[in-house]
């Protein structure tokens, strides 16, 4: 076999890994958010219907990731992603709540990581 085409092969490889593990990764995160509305939620229908839907998206509206819940809203998701862009400040208001949410994150990240001690 040519040294060429053995590097080559494995390159292939090593991508379709990686985009398995990230796959698996994003919807792992779905899968967190959802168990996290489950486990928060103070209505009667999320907590015991389950009927919910969780998914990540992409900036332009596309689902990338789904959590495994109620699949019939999912198809809307796209849609309702497309209006809030089209929307006159759809982008900003999607920025807003990213940011809130990574600061979320981070502070219960910090919140885990440094418990108060009384």
């Amino acid at each position: 076999m040519d040294h060429v085409a053995v590097t080559r092969r494995t390159a292939l490889q090593d991508g379709a890994i990686a985009a398995r593990i990230l796959g698996n990764a994003l919807s792992t995160l779905a899968d967190e958010m959802a168990t996290t509305v489950f486990r928060t939620a103070h209505s009667a229908v999320v907590r015991d219907a389950m009927d919910f839907s969780a998914a990540l998206c992409a900036p332009s509206g596309e689902t990338i990731a789904q959590a495994v819940t109620i699949p019939l809203q999912l198809g809307s998701i796209p849609n309702a992603m497309r209006t809030l862009l089209d929307a006159p400040f759809g982008k900003l208001l999607l920025t807003v709540v990213a940011l809130g949410l990574a600061a979320f994150g981070i502070f219960s990240f910090c919140r885990a990581r440094f418990p108060e001690r009384t």
